[in-house]
């Protein structure tokens, strides 16, 4: 190319789809979600769910906190699957040793994984 030769023309703009707000209504992503138009917009939506979730890490290192008042678990057992639930605020499971000896493996390992969060055994008088 020399000195005195036209510079090339520059090729047309478009107009991508989505890429600037239309007047009304937002652009979307890939997902359809509405873009966000900067990172500061973008924290202020999301610090009440940050905060949520730091109550929650909070909440779950507080065991006293949680009571259960119901409760339907599934133990899968060496031999069969088991069904262990809160009945009248002790646990139940449909086991034969279960029902010989009111207690069984299954209920001793699900009242282990949640020490201290199951209601007190009712005693009765």
């Amino acid at each position: 190319m020399d000195a005195r030769s036209p510079a090339p023309a520059a090729a047309p703009r478009t107009r991508v789809e989505g890429a600037l707000p239309s007047a009304g209504r937002p652009s979307r992503n890939a997902a359809g979600h509405p873009r966000r138009c900067c990172l500061l917009e973008e924290v202020r939506l999301n610090s009440g769910m940050i905060g949520k979730i730091e109550k929650a890490h909070r909440y779950a290192e507080e065991r006293s906190r949680f009571r259960f008042s119901g409760l339907a678990v599934t133990v899968h057992g060496d031999n069969d699957d088991h069904d262990v639930r809160i009945e009248g605020g002790s646990l139940v499971c449909g086991c034969d040793f279960y029902r010989h000896e009111a207690v069984c493996a299954h209920t001793m390992a699900v009242e282990r994984l949640l020490a201290g969060m199951l209601p007190a055994p009712s005693v009765a008088a």
